[in-house]
């Protein structure tokens, strides 16, 4: 629902959808839904680059996204299902390259 949200173009509504996911012992998927929600408002942002002064409030909020989802990926990737999640892994790779 929150990638729906993001994909037309609203994306506080997309955040405010992850955050209120309850959280259980599911909490890793919360994580993911958070982290791609933050991630979806900056996908047309062609000035976000390397090296690219950001905003103090730019950069919490990616620094938000790589927690929650290296949070998630600490448990995906002990799943059996892990390769239904392999996104997760190729995103935290974008915050690396």
């Amino acid at each position: 629902m929150s990638r729906r949200f993001a994909i037309a173009g609203q994306h506080e509504e997309a955040l405010r959808l992850a955050r209120g996911i309850e959280v259980s012992q599911e909490n890793w998927t919360r994580s993911i839904a958070i982290g791609e929600a933050i991630l979806s408002r900056f996908e047309e942002n062609y000035g976000l680059r390397i090296g690219a002064p950001q905003s103090s409030d730019v950069q919490d909020l990616l620094a938000e996204a790589l927690q929650c989802l290296e949070r998630a990926w600490a448990t995906v990737k002990r799943r059996s299902d892990a390769k239904n999640w392999i996104h997760v892994a190729g995103i935290l790779a974008s915050f690396t390259a």
